[in-house]
């Protein structure tokens, strides 16, 4: 009899843990390519998608631009070998290596609603930036000609602020009492998230000397020239339906709520100049106080009025404050 309940326990643990990892993940990783064809003089630009396939949202957390410690993210190169099995020849390390002395930042969260999605780029052989080891550039090995599948890891376990984005999907580790976050939905995690491949071909004779496209628009021939105060006096006024090759990508905005005015927001944008890619942060001023008004605005309520007859600020103001290169 003992042995039978012995057996039982065992079936039934089995069975649990079996249903346990047989969840389906509540973020789905999307990798895409824009050429199935390493060029020669040209990096090749991926695009990266995690968006939530779940019912509830959640935060997941992402690159805040050059991010410390260890990246969140990871290529993998294999090569095809006929019938035999895939090899992998190639591993980007995840250890950032960069100087952080004049730049700190860490991995930020990004709340996702369920159906919603947030894209990052990956410049592939993009080796002027692969030694400062910035998540979105990676610098391959000599390549032999041939047929590769490249894969990305999405592993956010490595960051100090995984618990409060995700919790473990088991029953025995529960995420505990007192690490709760403030943060109510979390995204359950099975384990580092792997995209589908991509696949992309070595060609003979395959350079990665850097090369660049002309360009006929003054903003991105400012930027090619890397005239970054002329890109300040220009950057609002840039054409929003124009295509400007040189912006290789613009991270969106913070989601935070903004309680006082004036505020400040940054993001991100991506540069391809004369001497390759360039990372900038860009710091906007929201909202705006006007100081004369201010006073009068003071002045008609020390003489009884509920309310002024003109707003001393304005929500409707968005103005570039700095530019910063790194």
């Amino acid at each position: 009899m003992g042995k039978r309940v012995i057996l039982l326990l065992i079936f039934f643990i089995q069975l649990v843990q079996c249903q346990a990892t047989m969840q389906d993940p509540e973020l789905e990783l999307l990798l895409k390519v824009g050429t199935d064809t390493l060029r020669s003089g040209r990096i090749l630009p991926l695009q990266l998608t995690i968006t939530n396939t779940s019912f509830h949202r959640g935060s997941i957390l992402v690159p805040f631009a050059q991010n410390t410690g260890t990246s969140l993210f990871q290529l993998r190169v294999f090569k095809a070998q006929g019938d035999l099995p895939s090899e992998l020849v190639f591993v980007s390390s995840t250890e950032l290596q960069m100087d952080t002395s004049r730049y700190k930042s860490t991995a930020s969260f990004y709340s996702l609603e369920p159906g919603e999605h947030f894209s990052l780029p990956l410049f592939i052989n993009d080796h002027k930036n692969s030694d400062k080891r910035i998540e979105s550039s990676i610098g391959l090995p000599d390549l032999e000609p041939g047929d590769y599948s490249i894969h990305v890891v999405y592993n956010p376990e490595v960051s100090a602020f995984f618990k409060y984005a995700f919790k473990e999907s088991s029953i025995y580790d529960p995420i505990p009492e007192d690490d709760v976050s403030d943060y109510p939905d979390h995204f359950n995690w099975l384990g580092e998230l792997v995209s589908n491949a991509v696949n992309v071909t070595v060609p003979s004779g395959f350079t990665v000397e850097s090369e660049t496209a002309p360009c006929k628009c003054s903003v991105c021939r400012a930027i090619r020239s890397e005239k970054w105060k002329r890109v300040q006096r220009k950057w609002d006024h840039r054409s929003q339906t124009t295509q400007h090759t040189s912006i290789l990508w613009e991270y969106p905005w913070s989601q935070t709520i903004l309680s006082s005015l004036p505020s400040y927001a940054g993001y991100e944008v991506i540069f391809e100049t004369n001497s390759g890619i360039v990372y900038t942060s860009f710091t906007y001023q929201i909202g705006k106080i006007f100081p004369f008004r201010s006073v009068l605005s003071r002045l008609f309520h020390l003489v009884g009025f509920r309310r002024s007859p003109f707003r001393s600020s304005t929500v409707q103001h968005t103005s570039l404050h700095s530019l910063f290169i790194f």
